[in-house]
C-alpha cells in the first residue's frame, strides 16, 4: 500500500473552556495524545505527527509519533520541520492590510492598477467578466482564478502566467479556492518595491521576533 509521506503538526492552545483537559494532560494523561495520533499512523492516514499542548504560557505536552519520511524510515522528531503551505495565505493577507493601513493601496483597487495584464482577463467562454478582479477578490478567493498554486521560478512569472488563464466566473460571483493570494503577494512586491519575503520579514516576522528558517530546496511529498 502506498502511503503519503506527509506528516502534520498540531498545536492545542488551551483556554478556560478546555482547562480541565489541559490540567489532566499536565497531571500525566498526555500519553493518550500520542496513542490517539498513532492510530492515524497505523491506519495509513498520515505518516507522522507532532502534537503540542500549551497552558498558561507553559508547554505541558510535546510528543512525536510515526515517520517524517516513510521511504527512508526516518522517524518524526519533536523538532521536525514542516512546510507551512497555505498558512502563507493569512501572512500575505496581513501584508496587504499593512499597506492598506499606510494608504499605499486599497482592498477595493482593481488588480489591473498594479498588473495591467489582468484588465484583459476573459471567462472560459471568451467573454469579458462582469467586472474586473480586485485585491479583495484575490484575498477572499472570489476572483474566479483557477489552476495550480504551486509554481516554479519567480512570483512575478507565476502571476503573469495566471493573467493568461480564463477565469471560472465573474469576480465576486461566488467563492472558490484559488491562487489569488499569489496575485496579492505580487502586488505587495510592486507597492513595497521589494521582494515579498523581504517585506514579510521586515514588517511581520522581525517585529514579532519570529525566527525564519530558509531551505534551499523544497521538501517533496513521496507516495
Amino acid at each position: 500500500m502506498n502511503r503519503c509521506a506527509a506528516g502534520m503538526v498540531i498545536f492545542l492552545l488551551t483556554s478556560s473552556a478546555i482547562a480541565q483537559t489541559a490540567t489532566q494532560t499536565s497531571a500525566g494523561s498526555s500519553a493518550a495524545i500520542p496513542a490517539a495520533m498513532q492510530k492515524f499512523v497505523d491506519s495509513g492516514e498520515i505518516s507522522g505527527a507532532v502534537t503540542l499542548v500549551g497552558r498558561n504560557g507553559k508547554v505541558v505536552h510535546l510528543e512525536a509519533v510515526g515517520y517524517a519520511d516513510i521511504a527512508s524510515s526516518r522517524p518524526m522528531r519533536k523538532g521536525t520541520l514542516f512546510s507551512i503551505a497555505s498558512m502563507t495565505k493569512p501572512i500575505v493577507a496581513t501584508g496587504v492590510m499593512i499597506l492598506q493601513d499606510e494608504g499605499k493601496l486599497s482592498f477595493d483597487d482593481k488588480v489591473s492598477k498594479y498588473l495591467p495584464a489582468f484588465a484583459d482577463v476573459k471567462l472560459s467562454s471568451g467573454e469579458s467578466p462582469a467586472r474586473e478582479i480586485t485585491i479583495r477578490d484575490c484575498v477572499t478567493h472570489t476572483a474566479g482564478l483557477t489552476g495550480q498554486q504551486i509554481f516554479q521560478g519567480s512570483l512575478e512569472h507565476a502571476v503573469n502566467e495566471l493573467a493568461q488563464r480564463p477565469v471560472a466566473f465573474s469576480p465576486g460571483e461566488k467563492w472558490q479556492y484559488s491562487p489569488g493570494l499569489n496575485v496579492a503577494g505580487r502586488i505587495v512586491e510592486i507597492v513595497a518595491q521589494q521582494p515579498l519575503d523581504e517585506f514579510l520579514k521586515q514588517r511581520i516576522f522581525e517585529p514579532l521576533s519570529l525566527s525564519l528558517i530558509h531551505i534551499s530546496e523544497p521538501t517533496r511529498l513521496k507516495t
